[in-house]
């Protein structure tokens, strides 16, 4: 058995969020095959068009009958099986609840399965949103959590295709967990590669002609604003912000900007041209690349081979520029298309399919298997539409010739028998080709006839939306008359007040005018004292200037008297040592006088006893 977990506690206006999620199911699985977890408000008669064709995005189904509503497993979960929080808006439950992990929630969410399995073995968790709580108790009960969802690409320029994901949906999902280009080649290995063409012919059922370079522009694709996409997947990036960010990228040039047909409020063209293309692919045609947080957009720019930006948690954000896997898109166009296109997106057909499903779960399915099985439902659709559109344009299907001007003699001849039975044989071969081509238009017409019962839904929605705000305005309107009524009172209180204050007010002017003329008095003093304080501040700037010049001087003399004084000290240190040398000069001449006194005393000595040996001689000469 599979168990459908709807999320609970959100209305973003219009009811319960995925009610049309469940009735969906209900047509696809038989009750024993399926039972449902959510809160009360899911499980409310009331507004259930039972029995009646039901068209969401593309995908019909018919709704269940009463008795066969009722006959479904159900588990209520009741308002306090979360962790609440004082004056939260749905908003921030609903962000709260795609993020983070609810205790209370995820053992609800246990206790409701253990009851609903009564001790059997389920299947899977089917959801079509996020939902960590859910997580928790599915790894608690060993039960896997397949995520489904609308895919990027969607009928009548594109073939449907669904997301079918067990780690999550809009955020946290394979392709966003993708680490390099080994793992998708490992993971496509022996798939069947069909070339880039050959995947946009088999999910591209238009025209793309882009303008020429020079009129082409940076775009930007709005989302819903209450979208999961954005409330908890867009990386903090709202639509503000992401118009910012793609004129920062766009270094000036104008932008163009298109809305989402489903937002609640109106781009109205401030931070670029507002884009007024009937669909998506008119819109690519005007651009160069595409700017936005995770639109289906982005997945439509990457099939048509258009640069694109993500600033999103997304499946295609890996491919993005920044992403792991952008140079794969790069350099293997190829394995990227066929990886992500055919292996990863799932035909819508196969969407609440038992068969495929069970299939997936059979075993750990590689991503080249799921591209095998894929492809298959591909080119069986491709098949099909050109077998439609070749019965729609053939040249042999032509309306009879125009009934000829008639006589009685050609009537005559054109009433025999054989004549009418081949002329009804033509005319029966005409209508038979002529059956194929309406046919063919049928079909067109159901898939333009479901966009617009979408597009009804999407606006009823706004209505319902904008009823319950005119309701609260209406509300707002009745307290406002209140409120006035309660300000008249004030005002005339407020009256009597002003005419009190008019008379202080006259008294206090007439002080007012002493006061001024007391402060243009006081205006002229302080002018005279600011004149002379500005002397006083340019003397005391010159008088600071030569203080400077003479701190300047003073500094050079005390540096020439500490040279001369070190000058001095040289000059001392050498008087003292001319002085030693003086004294030695001095005992050394006194030394020589002594020496030169002893040798002139011993010469004369010598010279007087000569003088005397001389006068002995010559006195013995004489004799």
């Amino acid at each position: 058995m599979y168990l459908s977990f709807l999320m609970p506690y959100v209305d973003r206006g219009s009811g319960p969020l995925f009610r049309w999620v469940m009735l969906a199911q209900m047509a696809a699985f038989e009750p024993h095959e399926i039972a449902f977890i959510a809160d009360e408000r899911y499980f409310a008669e009331e507004g259930i068009p039972f029995g009646e064709n039901l068209s969401v995005s593309g995908y019909s189904f018919v709704c269940p009958s009463l008795s066969r509503f009722r006959s479904y497993a159900r588990h209520s979960l009741p308002e306090d099986a979360r962790s609440q929080v004082h004056n939260e808006s749905h908003i921030e439950t609903f962000h709260r609840l795609l993020t983070t992990e609810d205790i209370a929630l995820s053992s609800a969410i246990r206790e409701g399965s253990q009851a609903l399995l009564k001790g059997g073995k389920g299947k899977a968790f089917l959801t079509w949103c996020n939902c960590p709580s859910l997580g928790l108790a599915a790894r608690d009960l060993g039960l896997p959590v397949i995520h489904n969802e609308f895919g990027p690409l969607r009928a009548p320029l594109f073939s449907n295709t669904i997301y079918f994901d067990f780690r999550g949906v809009n955020g946290n999902t394979t392709p966003a967990n993708w680490r390099e280009e080994a793992e998708i080649r490992s993971l496509m290995q022996g798939a069947e590669l069909i070339g880039p063409d050959a995947v946009r012919e088999l999910l591209f059922h238009g025209e793309f002609s882009p303008r020429r370079s020079a009129d082409r522009r940076i775009g930007v694709a709005l989302q819903v604003e209450d979208d999961s996409n954005v409330i908890a997947y867009s990386n903090g990036v709202d639509s503000l912000r992401l118009l910012h960010k793609a004129r920062m990228a766009a270094l000036g040039s104008p932008l163009l900007v298109r809305n989402h047909p489903g937002a609640h409020f109106e781009y109205k063209g401030f931070l670029g041209a507002r884009d007024t293309s009937p669909d998506s692919v008119a819109f690519l045609e005007k651009v160069c690349e595409v700017h936005s947080i995770n639109s289906s957009v982005l997945c439509e720019a990457f099939l048509l081979d258009l640069p694109y930006r993500s600033y999103g948690d997304s499946a295609i954000s890996a491919f993005s520029p920044g992403g792991r896997l952008h140079s794969l898109a790069c350099s293997d166009r190829t394995l990227a298309l066929n990886a992500f296109f055919i292996g990863y997106l799932v035909p819508s057909e196969l969407l609440f399919n038992k068969d495929y499903y069970e299939w997936r779960l059979s075993k750990d399915r590689t991503l080249a298997e799921c591209h095998e099985y894929h492809l298959t439902i591909l080119r069986g659709q491709k098949h099909e539409l050109e077998r439609i559109q070749s019965a729609r344009h053939d040249p042999t299907i032509r309306a009879p010739d125009e009934e000829e001007s008639r006589c009685d003699g050609e009537w005559l001849s054109n009433r025999r028998l054989d004549l009418q039975m081949q002329a009804m044989s033509n005319e029966l071969a005409w209508r038979r080709k002529s059956v194929a081509s309406l046919e063919g238009q049928i079909s067109d017409l159901s898939t333009r006839i479901r966009t617009l019962e979408d597009e009804l839904s999407i606006r009823t929605d706004a209505v319902s939306w904008l009823e319950a705000a005119l309701e609260r305005s209406n509300r707002c309107l009745d307290q406002r008359d209140a409120t006035i009524v309660e300000l008249r009172t004030h005002i005339d209180e407020r009256n009597d007040a002003a005419t009190w204050l008019e008379s202080q007010l006259e008294a206090h002017r007439s002080e007012l005018d002493a006061n001024r003329e007391s402060l243009s008095e006081l205006r002229a003093y302080l002018a005279d004292r600011l004149e002379a304080i500005e002397w006083i501040d340019s003397q005391r700037r010159s008088l600071a200037e030569a203080c400077s010049l003479a701190e300047r001087q003073h500094m050079e003399l005390r540096s020439e008297i500490e040279r001369m004084t070190e000058t001095i000290k040289d000059s001392d240190s050498k008087c003292a040592e001319l002085a030693a040398e003086k004294e030695d000069l001095q005992s050394e001449l006194l030394r020589l006088s002594k020496n030169i006194s002893d040798f002139r005393l011993q010469r004369i000595v010598r010279l007087s006893e000569s003088l005397r040996l001389a006068k002995w001689m010559d006195t013995h000469e004489n004799e």
